[in-house]
């Protein structure tokens, strides 16, 4: 049986990849942030981070550890969102195919293609 709605299946496969790509861009901003923070704590601020939003604020690991695992429970509410739309629409196209399977099916249509003449094995003796 074909396959129907290619761009949803699409639309489906594009949310799961961006689910994923924002996880793995917040584990690694989270990184960079207690990166910044390690460096703050030793050399002091440093006016390179004053040009981003927050991190000029880091003066030390406790700041850069709250605002990473914060950046990484967004990442995460963001990626189960994300995951979850992806599965629900498949969830979606997995009915609609076995709705279709299942007419196609009541319809009779299965059974004029069988050897058997049209009949179930049994019925047409």
């Amino acid at each position: 049986m074909e396959r129907k709605f290619r761009a949803l299946r699409t639309l489906a496969a594009l949310y799961k990849v961006l689910a994923w790509v924002l996880l793995i861009g917040g584990i690694l901003l989270a990184t960079l942030v207690i990166l910044f923070g390690i460096l703050a704590s030793v050399n002091g601020t440093s006016p390179l981070f004053n040009g981003f939003p927050l991190l000029g604020e880091i003066d030390g690991i406790v700041e850069a550890l709250a605002l990473a695992g914060l950046i990484l429970l967004y990442a995460l509410i963001q990626f189960v969102v994300l995951y979850a739309v992806s599965e629900a629409i498949y969830v979606i196209l997995a009915i609609e195919q076995n709705t279709r399977e299942t007419a196609y099916y009541l319809r009779g249509e299965a059974m004029s293609n069988s050897p058997s003449g049209g009949y179930w094995q049994g019925q047409g003796e």
